[in-house]
């Protein structure tokens, strides 16, 4: 019987560390997706810049389709952080009743749950975010050739000379 205990007490164990070690990848996770929105946002302002200095110039179109995404993404990002919150609080129920052995495989089945949404969600945020970068890719390689072409610079240095 001792050695059951230990068992699943040690299993348990083994089960909070992996737990653990998940949320602590998340946070690294959630981190970089941070970085990447810092970016995207200078990304934006850059380009709102280049299309305040180009005026009322057709060739920029997604800045309200861009936007858009923008906030599903953050309310994506919001949502998996909230999951991670659930799966701390899950995390500490599981370290409170150590002792107490006939919730702990309800609390791995609800871990696992846990570990799964928070894989789709983050999964469907980096998907976004794929998105947002291809997005943002195919304009501003546009709209640099467009910038460097014989007819804008000769613009801009007529402008200049004034």
């Amino acid at each position: 019987m001792q050695f059951e205990l230990v068992v699943l007490l040690s299993a348990a164990a083994i089960g909070s560390v992996s737990a653990l070690i998940c949320v602590l990848l998340l946070g690294r996770r959630f981190d970089q997706i941070g970085d990447c929105l810092m970016e995207l946002r200078q990304l934006e302002r850059n380009h709102q810049q280049t299309e305040r200095s180009l005026g009322d110039s057709p060739l920029v179109d997604g800045t309200d389709t861009l936007s858009s995404e923008l906030s599903e993404l953050k309310r994506n990002i919001n949502q998996v952080r909230r999951q991670q919150v659930a799966l701390v609080d899950v995390l500490t129920k599981i370290s409170s009743s150590l002792g107490a052995y006939p919730q702990l495989p309800s609390l791995l089945e609800e871990i696992r749950r846990e570990q799964y949404g928070t894989a789709e969600a983050v999964a469907a945020v980096s998907c976004k975010l794929d998105a947002l970068n291809a997005a943002f890719d195919s304009p501003s390689s546009e709209l640099g050739r467009l910038l460097e072409s014989e007819a804008v610079v000769e613009f801009r240095n007529s402008i200049k000379r004034r």
